[in-house]
């Protein structure tokens, strides 16, 4: 029989029934956010990796609450839910403390049944990819797996995994955005552990690749070749192979032993073509790097205009200038095209110099949405209709509504995942698109709730 428990404030309450057992908790979203939100942002500057990980953590281990694969004790729950014991820096308080925040989102997550084929794999969060994670692990039908970053005082910090990965084929969710640094040497801890753990493989999905920019020595002979060294790390700490989405360019796939290069196409192109005619359409490629893109989505577009050239100068990393374009766009719906959007002023000016050549509108598509500095601001400054982009990288602060799509890449991952798993043939993907409704399931819409474990929000 349950006993409700109430804490200090009257606020949260729960069922603890039989011992060692817990049913989901009545929790409103409304009584939650407050007390998460404070707890995320009092975390120093220095501990907001861990706080992050623990929640990345708590998501696995909400969803394993759920099926009932794991059970907290009432014991500890009772400390959680009476208010009696005090927020400490334990890693165990922490996540029971945060997983009531998690359980009832999780409940409302349709279950599958797992399909027997891909009972030998492991889908693992990265520090601040539990949402994408998450939405993958859903795609295919398996359940997520749990593992977290523990920062030390010294700004050093740990990875840990919570299961057995012995013989298993583990796919590592994570892109390697801001803060790069600490997040390929995380990911290289994560897969490193995997490797000392016996896993059989080793997969890096790597939505979005950092360092790709840094592919060649282009001021001199005193630069580094990032890229290639990024990969050489990934592949001294156990990665067998990556998975990546639009990587900056193409001849990167020399720096792997093995690399699945996806084409954020299949995800976008779909959500594009519901915004334009393709008779009155033109592609614009807003620098020579872009042009090859832009002829495949004018292409998958059905526009059988040639894509626009815009000369363009750069005088430094952020600074550019254009000059004029390379055709008419009169009267047309100009779609500007490019593998990321940075700080947002090759796009911004793009946008402008299309508009004073008499363009009807502009729409913006951009696989990753890095938005470094003041690119936001600059991007709703200048005269675009709709900006399209993934979710390759977490973008906690793009306001999703009038101006921003954010599209759904889990689909896309999760099918050549599955693919990779069964063996089959991964090239199919390079020309398959998916259907819009596919894109916008319920399964894969962000929610409120989410938004506090991505890492860095503050």
């Amino acid at each position: 029989m349950g006993v409700n428990h109430q804490g200090k404030n009257g606020s949260l309450t729960t069922d603890l029934v039989e011992p060692l057992q817990v049913r989901p908790f009545d929790l409103s979203l409304e009584v939650l956010t407050p007390g998460l939100t404070e707890f995320i942002n009092s975390r120093p500057d220095g501990h907001r990796l861990a706080a992050s990980a623990i929640a990345d953590q708590v998501m696995a281990l909400a969803e394993r609450l759920r099926t009932g694969e794991e059970r907290l004790s009432v014991a500890s729950w009772r400390r959680v839910v009476s208010g009696d014991a005090p927020l400490v820096d334990s890693f165990e308080f922490q996540r029971e403390s945060l997983v009531a925040a998690l359980v009832q989102e999780e409940a409302r997550v349709a279950s599958q049944p797992p399909d027997p084929k891909l009972s030998n794999m492991l889908v693992l969060p990265g520090p601040g990819a539990a949402i994408l994670a998450r939405q993958v692990a859903t795609c295919l039908g398996v359940p997520l797996s749990a593992a977290a970053v523990h920062d030390f005082p010294d700004a050093e910090f740990k990875a840990e995994a919570f299961e057995n990965v012995r013989k298993k084929d583990v796919y590592v969710v994570m892109p390697t955005c801001a803060p790069g640094a600490s997040n390929v040497l995380a990911l290289c801890q994560l897969t490193s552990l995997l490797q000392r753990a016996s896993a059989g493989s080793i997969t890096a999905v790597v939505p979005y690749f950092g360092f790709a920019r840094q592919d060649r020595r282009d001021k001199g002979r005193r630069e580094p070749i990032s890229a290639r060294m990024v990969a050489d790390f990934l592949e001294k700490s156990g990665v067998n192979k990556v998975i990546t989405i639009d990587i900056h360019a193409a001849q990167e796939e020399g720096f792997f032993n093995r690399l699945d290069g996806l084409y954020g196409s299949a995800v976008l192109v779909p959500w594009v073509a519901q915004y334009l005619d393709p008779k009155k359409s033109i592609l614009l490629a807003p620098d020579a790097g872009s042009v090859k893109g832009a002829e495949i989505y004018s292409q998958m577009l059905g526009i059988e205009r040639d894509p626009v050239l815009i000369h363009k100068r750069r005088k430094g990393d952020s600074e550019i200038k254009m000059s004029r374009l390379g055709g008419s766009v009169k009267g047309l719906t100009v779609v500007i095209r490019d593998d990321m959007i940075a700080t947002g002023t090759t796009i911004a000016e793009a946008a402008k110099l299309a508009m004073k050549a008499g363009a009807a509108e502009v729409l913006v598509v951009a696989t990753h949405a890095v938005m470094a500095g003041n690119a936001l601001e600059r991007l709703l400054d200048a005269p675009i209709k709709k900006i399209i982009v993934t979710d390759s990288i977490p973008s906690p602060g793009i306001p999703s509504g009038d101006r921003f799509d954010i599209v759904p890449v889990a689909p896309l991952l999760a099918e050549a995942i599955r693919r990779d798993e069964l063996g089959e043939s991964v090239s199919g993907l390079l020309k398959h698109t998916y259907p819009l409704e596919e894109l916008q399931a319920p399964h894969l819409a962000f929610d409120v709730m989410h938004a506090f474990t991505y890492r860095g929000v503050s």
